[in-house]
Formats: C-alpha cells, structure tokens, sequence
C-alpha cells in the first residue's frame, strides 16, 4: 500500500509540473486570441516592417543589417531576425499585408507563451530555494507559480508587446531573460556566496573589463545610424567576446560553471533582442539579499564580483541603447524644455501608473502624451508621489515581517527605472509595453504570498485557491477586449479617442485613417476636414512639426478627391510641408522623412525640378526603401528624364514585386526608351496583378497593332 501510495504521488507530482505549464499556455493563446487574426497598424509597424526590405531575408547583407542597425531606435539584432524567420515562411506584401500578418502575431503570441513557460518554471525554482534550510517543500509551490506566471502573462497590460507586431523585441527579450533566471537558480543551488575575492574572481573581473575594452576598439559608434568597425576590427570583436566568456567562466562557482555560463549565454540572447535586459543583473543582487542570504557582511565584494561579465554585458547594451535613441532627431528630450524637476514628477507618475494599471487594467491606450508642462499642483502628479512616500514608509517600518514585499519593490523600481523619463526619449508619458519586465516582480512575490497565506489561513484555504483562480479567470476576457483593439489601425485610434478625447493626436490619426479607407468623395472630404479642425486646434498650443505634417497629408487627401481644388490643396499643402521642414531643423528633430514629404509635396504642386533633389536625397539616405524609389522614378517619368526613370523604377519593382503602380510606370519608361519587349513584359504583369486593368490592357493592344503593322 505505501509503494501504490508513494506511486500515486509520484504521478501527481509529474501531472502537476507538466499540467500547469500546458494550462498556462494554453490560456495565454485563448486570451490573445484576437491578435492571431489582426493585422498591422500604423503606429511603427509600416515604417518598421511595411516599407523597409532590409531585413527581409537570411543572406549576409540582410544578416549585416540586422547586426548593424538602429532603425527606428533600439538596437535589436535578433528581434529583426525573428522578423527575417517569419518573411522566409510567408513572405510580405506590404500593400497588401492582411493575408500574412496574422503569422508575424503567432510568431509573437509563441515567444510570450514561452515566456509564461519559463516564468513559470522560474517561479517554482524560486520558491523551492527560498524556503528555509530544513522546511518541506509547500505543495501549494505549483500552484502558486502558476497563479504568478498566470498574473504576469494573462494580464491586459501585457497586450502592447504581444499584439503590437513592432514590440517583438519585449517578448523575445523577455522569454530569453525568464530562461537565464530559470537557469541561475540551478547555479545558486551549486554555488555557495563566494567568502573571499580569490583569484578568479579578480581574473573574471579583468577578462570582463577587458571585454569591454575590446569592444569598444573594435565596434566605432561614429555613424549615428550603423555600427561599423573600429581600428580592431572584426578580431577584436572576437576576442571581445572570447575575453567575455573567459569571464564567465571564471566567475562562475566550479560546482555551477555550466549552468553559469548558459545562463550568461541566455542574457546576451536577451541583451541582443531589447536591451532593457540589462536590469538582471541587478535583480540577482536584490535575490542575493533576500531570499537568498548572500550579500552577507564580508561577503559583498565577492558576489559582486561574481556578476562582473554580466554588469560588463549590460555597460555595452546600455552604450548601445543611448547610441540607438539618439540616431532619431529630437526623440531626446533636452533638458530645457523637460527640466528635472518635471522628470522626477514624471517618474513619480510613472512609478504609480504600472502598479494602479495592475490593479485597475482599464482604459489602457497606444499612447498618454506627454504634455507640454508638468506641475506638482496637477493631482496626478501630486497624489503619485504621496502614494509613493507612503509605500516606501511601510516597506521600511515591514521589511523584517515582510522581507519578499520589499524585495519586490526594489526589483520593480529596478526594472522600470530605464523607462520613467530621467533619460525621456519619446513622446510619451508612460507605455504599457514597459511593465513587460516592470512587472515581473509581482509575479515572483505571488510565489511568495500565496503558500504562505493558504497554510496561515487554513480554514479558508479553498477561498484563496478560488480567489486566485478567479482573478486569472477574469483577466482572460479583459486581455480578450485589449487585443481585440489592436486589430487594425481603426479600431486602435477608435478606441484611443474614446478613452482620451481630449487629446489631439488619436482623433486625427484615427480620422485620416478613416479617410484614407472611405470610397465615397463626400464622406472623404467630410472625415478629413473634421481631422484637419483638430489638428489645426491642436496647433494652437502643439507646435511640433509632426503636427504640421499631418496637415499637409489631410490636405493631400483633399487634392486628390476634387480635381476643382487640387492646385489650391497641392499649394496649401507645400506651405504646411516647408514649415513642418523648417521647425524639424529649427527644433533639431530634422530627418531624411522630411526630405521624401517635402519632394512628394512640390511634385503635388507641379513643381517636379523642385521635388527631384528631396527625393534624390532620401533615396540616398535609403536606398531600399520603395516609396522613395517609386517616387523618385515617377518623378524623373514626369521630368522626361526616362532613362533616370526606368532605373528607379526597376529597382522599385525588385523590392515590390506586386505592386500594379510600379509596373505600369516602368513600362511607360520602357516604352519611351523604345524597349518594346521589356514595356510589353511589364504591361503583362500589370494585367497579372489586376486583370482587365484598362490602361494596360490598351496599351499592350496598340503596341501589338504596332507591331503588326510595322511587320506588313
């Protein structure tokens, strides 16, 4: 009977470490269900992923890119290369992206399963090296690990790195930093707190450091936009991170070398996905204080030098970071216009805001702007900061009784600190993608709370399980809703402006949207007129170019749908565009973006000599950028220039095999030249790409009867 008994358990035990695990994920699919059918939105995604080909492929000149790169900021080398992954199983259609996107969101919805996954195990790990020496594992661990994960991946606030197809780089890095904790706590079950500075941590502290040095000789950060070598080139980047492993491996305790340094190996694969992961290695430290014990007196020195080639990993990817946020003009507030005293209320807010929206995961938005003026009177920033001084109070006059809370708080003031304002890039005030790692903590202080109150309260045991079940239970429908509204681009500014109506930029995003996609001219002109009186309001107090911008493009709409105001729109939509150009110079928030509106702008107004240098300069600023290349060719067509023409357009056309317009003027451009074969190959492949298509239908049969002709 014990041996069925001690079998029975056994089995349990097996059905509980795989069960919860397969539930958790299982949940995660079912509460971002709706992003598994949505599509892209224009807040990044087009710039990021529609209209750059650079990273579309797996040959050594996309692969240098990725590795290279800091487009549109972060530096992200395998986020990209997800992105790549995802392309070679089902390409992209940038003009027409419905049919592939919802692959680019499974691939983003797995890597937060998987993320769930190792928080999940993580989480056990935790709690069975934190209980004290001698006591029973809790068989309430399980669960309370899966309550936690639960917390953290089923959570509404989650729904900006997952169904946001631009964040990928949160949940990849998210995932790859949960596998490095999961790993650790195999190393801190091998490796006691190290007693002295023995030699080889001092060798692991020299090899570390020289890494950095290595690296920083071999990797110049003297272009703004690219990485590129330095005077040692690409043998000291590999010797850079040969000196880096040493590190680790020197570092590291003989018992739990190898887990170690596959845990190490884990955080570059993070670091090299968003580099926000940086925080680890201080959340080691704030596990080495509790629960762990090993920040003992005498012991400091020596378990800080343990961590060495981790803080050297994140001294390079913070370097990194600062170099990625500063190639964008102007996304760095300047310490003027956002004065530190506005930075600390920022924070403050900050601060509060994660842990209200934990608790209230309501009328979550894309964007809280940042206004142009913080004030302590305001409540939201006064009331914040009363908030915070009462909690830190009671952490203090708590930390014996309450050890875990504490620990808690310190991991999540930890981890949201790069992302308060201190250092503000953006327009934002907050985001809800930064409590993708904020929050973490709270998942690991469930692991914490929960044993520890079932088996305090026993009677009321069955409430705090059926409590516990409940709220991961409620919050699926809620994350259900919060992705449904990043669906499209419609339902994304739709809900924005209901949450916040008072604020400019998502009613005019979600109106010029709306146009953009209306057929019928009146409703058009109607929909776009109404953007342009909020834009035009919002320029009263927001006088940021982008404003003026969004103006020359409301505009553009309108010439294109009554032929009676065209020249007057095209006028008016130059002037816009000149002074948007102007004050991006003036305010130092210029960018190649600029030079491409601007040239369309004057070849809207018939100025095409105007518009060619504009367009030449953004071309040479991205040359695989099809917009630019179409534009540029259209342009030289309209010119006479037909030669120029057919260039641009032919590589427009390898870079958008499906798109009718750059065929249809490439064939014009042939045509001209006396190319008959090639105007009659392209006209062809317009008709491919939309049958019946009138203009080339009628020109292939002119040229044909030409031909025909010709040979009579």
């Amino acid at each position: 009977m014990a041996e069925a008994s001690a079998t029975d358990g056994s089995r349990a035990a097996r059905v509980a470490t795989l069960g919860y695990p397969v539930v958790l994920v299982a949940l995660v699919f079912v509460a971002f269900g709706p992003a598994l059918s949505a599509g892209f939105v224009n807040w990044d995604d087009e710039a990021a992923l529609l209209q750059t080909h650079e990273w579309r492929g797996l040959a050594a000149e996309n692969l240098r890119w990725m590795f290279t790169t800091n487009w549109m900021g972060p530096y992200q080398p395998l986020a990209w290369l997800s992105y790549a992954f995802d392309h070679a199983a089902v390409g992209l259609n940038s003009f027409a992206p419905t049919a592939q996107a919802p692959r680019y969101h499974l691939t983003s919805v797995v890597f937060h399963a998987l993320a769930a996954w190792f928080v999940y195990l993580a989480a056990v790990r935790l709690g069975r090296l934190a209980r004290p020496r001698g006591a029973a594992e809790s068989p309430w661990l399980r669960f309370a690990a899966f309550v936690g994960a639960g917390l953290f991946a089923l959570h509404p606030l989650r729904v900006e790195s997952v169904a946001w197809v631009t964040e990928r780089r949160d949940i990849t890095s998210g995932a790859a930093l949960a596998l490095a904790l999961w790993l650790w706590t195999f190393y801190l079950e091998r490796a006691p707190s190290p007693r002295s500075l023995g030699r080889r941590l001092w060798l692991g502290l020299a090899a570390s450091a020289l890494a950095v040095v290595l690296f920083f000789a071999s990797v110049s950060l003297a272009d703004p936009t690219r990485l590129t070598f330095g005077p040692l080139g690409a043998v000291g980047l590999a010797l850079a991170l040969a000196s880096w492993l040493a590190g680790v491996l020197l570092s590291g305790c003989a018992n739990g070398r190898v887990f170690h340094a596959v845990a190490a190996l884990c955080f570059l694969v993070a670091l090299l996905c968003k580099g926000l992961a940086l925080v680890l290695p201080v959340w080691f430290l704030v596990l080495d204080a509790w629960p762990f014990g090993r920040l003992r007196r005498g012991h400091v020195a020596a378990t800080l030098l343990e961590k060495a080639p981790w803080f050297a990993a994140s001294l390079v990817f913070g370097v990194l970071a600062g170099w990625g946020q500063r190639s964008i003009p102007g996304v760095l507030a300047n310490w003027t216009d956002h004065t530190l005293s506005e930075r600390l209320l920022q924070a403050g807010f900050g601060l509060a805001f994660y842990v209200r929206k934990t608790l209230a995961p309501f009328d979550l938005v894309p964007l809280v702007g940042l206004p142009p003026e913080l004030r302590l009177a305001e409540p939201r920033f006064f009331v914040p900061l009363l908030a915070i001084v009462a909690v830190v109070a009671f952490a203090w006059w708590q930390r014996r009784r309450a050890p875990a809370l504490a620990a808690a708080r310190v991991a999540y003031v930890v981890a949201v600190a790069p992302v308060l304002g201190l250092t503000q890039a953006g327009p934002q005030l907050v985001a809800d993608r930064y409590s993708y790692l904020g929050c973490l903590p709270f998942a690991f202080l469930a692991v914490a709370a929960l044993p520890w109150a079932i088996e305090r309260f026993a009677g009321t045991r069955a409430t705090f399980v059926v409590l516990a079940l409940g709220v991961l239970v409620a919050l699926v429908p809620l994350t259900r809703a919060q992705a449904a509204v990043w669906h499209s681009t419609d339902t994304l500014w739709r809900h924005a402006a209901r949450v916040e109506p008072q604020s400019s930029l998502p009613r005019a995003l979600f109106a010029i949207d709306r146009a953009k996609g209306l057929t019928d001219p009146a409703d058009r002109q109607r929909v776009v007129e109404s953007s342009m009186l909020i834009v035009e309001e919002a320029l009263k107090h927001d006088q940021r170019p982008l404003m003026y911008a969004g103006l020359a493009y409301a505009h553009q709409l309108l010439w294109e749908l009554d032929p009676d105001r065209r020249r007057h729109d095209a006028l008016l939509a130059l002037t816009l565009m000149q002074r948007a150009d102007e004050l991006a110079r003036a305010r130092l928030e210029w960018n190649v973006d600029y030079a491409f509106n601007l040239g369309t702008a004057y070849f809207n107004a018939g100025r095409v000599g105007e518009a060619l240098p504009h367009l030449e300069e953004y071309v040479r600023a991205r040359p695989r950028h099809f917009g630019g290349r179409f534009g540029l060719g259209f342009a030289f067509l309209r010119a006479g220039r037909a030669f120029d023409a057919r260039r641009e357009l032919e590589l427009a056309v390898e870079l958008e095999p499906g798109d009718v317009n750059a065929w249809g003027n490439l064939a014009m451009a042939a045509e001209k030249l006396g190319d008959r074969s090639r105007a009659l190959e392209c006209y062809r492949r317009v008709i491919e790409l939309q049958p019946g298509h009138p203009t080339a239908t009628a020109r292939m049969r002119a040229m044909t009867d030409a031909g025909a002709e010709a040979k009579q």
